[in-house]
């Protein structure tokens, strides 16, 4: 019976029930295909353009470096649909292992708790269902926790080197806010060296930020060069609201916390400021709370299960572990009793169950935008763009509003009335812009009727 004190047997079950859980809500949203299509044309040599031949290209995704992982393994024969639910629920379980990994290696833990953080991890809807979304969520999450978790390793045994960097750099080739994540990495390293009375600018620091730079550097040059703005085309066609783009980020992280309900506990994670390991928790706080007002910033998602929030999941659930933790500690030194340590950590895994089982019922009854609505548009764009794929004229010319599945498999050249892939339409100026659907509020009739649509 000794193999029952072992907790990777219990890893290996919150494991298998990740990938049941992942599976439970497998679908692919429509917006994954307009990955699918730029990948597609990078392999059949028309490069990273959304309509073939369409001069300026038009940078309508922000995950570079998710549609050249999805067009090598096209280039290799692999269905993008499928595999890209397959590397979904991959990086996934990676993050799940990581949030164990994190407190054996860098908290220097070796205990059954650990398991806290992945249990949360693992019976979170949101972040099971954006396993299986089809876009780059979890691979982003993946790199940005595997490079927090290496650069906090660094900066324990005073060994910088350049891996936290490169890992870094990958998740800001993923998305963009991995520059924001990177920035507030080098704003924790440098009040910790301020701390630990070292200079700033050692060798090793200097190779750490270059390493990093001259690869998004190189990266950089060659997007504005090819597309010739700063921010990529999806930026422009969802900003410009002000205040009240602002306020609908508000409210996007309202819902989020009242829906997912157990972040709510990480403010426990501040009783374990007064802990040695203070230092690293508050980097994973700056992280989770600069990212929250970035996601506020930019007003939200327009998909409602949350998917701006799952890179900072891990981070919280490891948060709420180490507040147990802490409150357990402190009702043990409060009231000396051995039923005590029992007593916290089942009341708090009582709230646990509670919440993640109100979460998973909600989702299941079809609230809060699940899944189901999203696995309806891109099965009629499915539908529908292989009808016109048969029926229409390769020179034809179609305007959708989810233009996803539509345009990757009619293979027309396809205006988005959003303006997501177009730059007319996502540079328009239009009036009450955050007052709508986040990403759906431009357009101009005038401009896709002169393209003459079919």
């Amino acid at each position: 019976m000794n193999y029952l004190r072992n907790p990777s047997i219990y890893f290996i079950i919150i494991a298998i029930a990740f990938v049941l859980h992942s599976f439970h809500f497998k679908f692919v949203c429509d917006d994954a295909f307009i990955s699918f299509r730029y990948a597609k044309n990078f392999i059949n040599g028309h490069g990273l353009v959304w309509n073939i031949g369409e001069q300026p290209p038009v940078e309508g995704y922000t995950n570079f470096l998710w549609v050249i992982v999805i067009s090598l393994f096209m280039k290799m024969g692999f269905e993008p649909v499928m595999f890209s639910k397959i590397l979904g629920i991959f990086f996934g379980l990676w993050c799940v292992f990581l949030t164990y990994l994190f407190s054996e290696i860098i908290l220097q833990r070796k205990s059954f708790l650990n398991l806290i953080a992945p249990v949360i991890l693992t019976c979170s809807s949101p972040f099971a269902i954006w396993s299986t979304g089809g876009l780059e969520t979890q691979m982003f999450t993946f790199f940005t926790l595997a490079a927090g978790i290496i650069y906090l390793y660094e900066i324990q045994h005073n060994k910088i080197t350049s891996l936290s960097a490169i890992l870094f750099a990958l998740a800001s080739l993923t998305r963009p806010e991995g520059v924001l994540i990177f920035g507030v990495t080098c704003l924790h390293r440098f009040f910790h060296l301020l701390l630990m009375k070292r200079s700033l600018f050692c060798r090793k620091t200097l190779i750490w930020l270059l390493t990093f730079i001259i690869i998004y550097f190189i990266y950089f040059y060659w997007r504005f060069n090819y597309y010739g703005f700063i921010f990529p085309n999806t930026y422009y066609a969802k900003t410009g609201g002000g205040l009240h783009q602002l306020w609908r980020g508000c409210i996007y992280l309202k819902r989020f916390i009242l829906f997912t309900k157990w972040p709510i506990l990480t403010g426990l994670s501040f009783l374990s400021l007064f802990t040695s390991s203070r230092s690293i928790l508050i980097y994973l706080l700056m992280l989770t709370i600069s990212f929250s007002v970035y996601i506020v910033y930019i007003g939200g998602d327009f998909m409602k299960m949350f998917r701006f929030f799952v890179p900072i999941l891990p981070l919280m659930a490891i948060l709420v572990q180490e507040g147990i933790i802490s409150l357990n500690q402190w009702f043990s030194r409060l009231i000396n009793r051995p039923f005590v340590k029992i007593s916290v950590i089942a009341c708090c895994s009582f709230i646990f169950i509670i919440s993640l089982t109100m979460e998973f019922t909600a989702t299941l009854k079809g609230r809060k935008h699940p899944p189901r609505g999203r696995k309806q548009v891109a099965r009629g764009g499915i539908a529908r763009g292989k009808w016109l794929r048969q029926h229409a004229s390769p020179d034809e010319t179609v305007a959708a509003l989810a233009i996803g599945a539509i345009s990757y498999y009619s293979e027309l050249n396809t205006i988005d009335r959003f303006g997501i892939t177009d730059i007319h339409i996502a540079n328009t100026k239009m009036p009450h812009v955050g007052k709508g659907v986040p990403g759906h509020e431009k357009h101009n009739l005038s401009y896709i009727l002169s393209r003459k649509p079919t």
